[in-house]
């Protein structure tokens, strides 16, 4: 077989290990065009290509005892791709998590949400219970006993929902509150906890 036959109709067709897996692919089938991917700009199309194309230069680029061979090969390329796309996919949503659990356990964000859930205006504008939403976003940088903190997150409320903005301080171990700015989205009106 390999670039002596012609390609069988049956294996025309998309190419999911060569797309997920490029250049790992590309080594194990021989179709070196892979490494392409690894050049700027290029490297955004190549995996489609080789989606595309896979198939037809794994075919004349490498020996295969036979067409029921070839399938075979490129069904486990697909299977693996897809399990390392899995394993990607998984890790990045743990990390994602996991910064969003340290930003909410930070005492700034906790300080900031008591006081929002206690303000009189917040309640009278969106209603109560008032809930936060699971992400965070913002940065905390720590150095020694000092630290500074800026977070994002929205509440909600049975009659709303709003934008926070949190900004603290670490002064020898102790977290500070420094500004909390709720903007509600139905009144387009901004409410000041804690002014910069």
């Amino acid at each position: 077989m390999g670039n002596l036959g012609p390609m069988p109709e049956e294996l025309k067709g998309w190419n999911w290990g060569a797309f997920l897996l490029t250049v790992i692919w590309g080594i194990g089938n021989e179709t070196f065009i892979a490494l392409l991917v690894l050049l700027p700009y290029v490297g955004i199309v190549m995996p489609f290509v080789l989606g595309f194309k896979g198939n037809e230069w794994a075919w004349k680029n490498k020996e295969w005892k036979s067409a029921a061979h070839f399938k075979e090969v490129q069904r486990k390329w697909a299977m693996w791709g897809v399990v390392l796309f899995a394993v990607v996919c998984l890790s990045a949503a743990a990390i994602m998590v996991g910064i969003f659990a340290l930003l909410k356990n930070n005492d700034v964000y906790k300080m900031s949400f008591s006081q929002i859930e206690q303000n009189e205006e917040i309640i009278r504008s969106i209603g109560e219970p008032v809930t936060s939403s699971w992400v965070v976003s913002g940065n905390i940088t720590t150095s020694g006993s000092t630290g500074r903190a800026a977070l994002n997150y929205s509440i909600k409320g049975p009659k709303g929902s709003g934008k926070v903005e949190a900004k603290g301080q670490k002064s020898f171990d102790r977290w500070s509150v420094r500004k909390i700015q709720v903007m509600l989205n139905e009144q387009e009106k901004i409410i000041n906890i804690v002014p910069l």
